[in-house]
């Protein structure tokens, strides 16, 4: 899961510590529909007049091989199919796997903290063997150039396609590398944040459970990031993938 709170200082750091901990509760299930709508509604009471934050969440299920997805206001993640040896943006009206749909008439898959209520649509994609799984904060398609030019999501996918694929912390290396160079010395004004998922059949390791004293570093970590000013968070995973 990736999330983004608007805004910056303690405040902001606050709530995602709050909006952090929501999470952790609620994302080890299959369904991740219910848990946006809790998120919504939980952090409805909790922000601030004018502010609000964006999720997008994937679980992995390993016996059906598929990723499920859910979006609350947030940048469409990327996908790279290893068979099709090609990328493309993982947007609800391309997979209606899952749910497909959300259950009601009102305004769906806004961003959090905004309209209680609001429903969210989940949907499924298909992981084989080698495929990419790119999620990112709107920093990485709103850096602005000195002349205000903007990656968008155009210039971020073709950013992607260029990027080596054999490797995520080479891959997600190689956006941030992309992004400077479309900068090329305008300040950064955002905080920003990349994860990058590759299923590898061929490291398939046991997966031992993490001492809680490591947990409590991570932690202490979070809490020590600098809020006031712009922070940068890069993870590259290899995501086992069971025959």
């Amino acid at each position: 899961a990736v999330a983004d709170v608007s805004g910056h200082g303690d405040d902001v750091a606050h709530f995602g510590l709050a909006l952090r901990d929501l999470m952790r509760r609620s994302i080890n299930t299959p369904s991740q529909e219910r848990m946006i709508r809790g998120l919504n509604d939980a952090l409805g009471g909790r922000l601030d007049a004018g502010r609000f934050a964006t999720a997008v969440v994937v679980t992995w299920f390993d016996p059906t091989r598929q990723a499920f997805v859910c979006a609350a206001g947030h940048p469409h993640p990327f996908w790279y199919s290893a068979e099709l040896d090609q990328w493309m943006v993982l947007a609800p009206e391309h997979f209606r796997g899952g749910s497909g749909r959300s259950s009601g008439s009102g305004p769906t898959n806004l961003p959090l903290g905004i309209v209680p209520g609001t429903e969210y649509e989940q949907f499924t994609v298909p992981v084989g063997d080698g495929d990419i799984l790119v999620l990112y904060t709107d920093h990485y398609i709103e850096a602005a150039a000195a002349d205000g030019s903007m990656p968008g999501v155009d210039g971020l996918l073709a950013m992607a396609r260029e990027a080596p694929v054999d490797d995520p912390e080479q891959l997600a290396r190689s956006l941030e590398a992309s992004i400077e160079r479309h900068l090329d010395g305008a300040p950064i004004e955002d905080d920003r944040s990349l994860l990058v998922i590759r299923a590898d059949e061929s490291n398939r390791p046991h997966l031992p459970l993490v001492p809680l004293h490591l947990h409590d570093r991570v932690d202490e970590k979070l809490r020590m990031l600098s809020a006031h000013e712009p922070s940068q968070r890069r993870l590259a995973l290899r995501l086992p993938n069971p025959r």
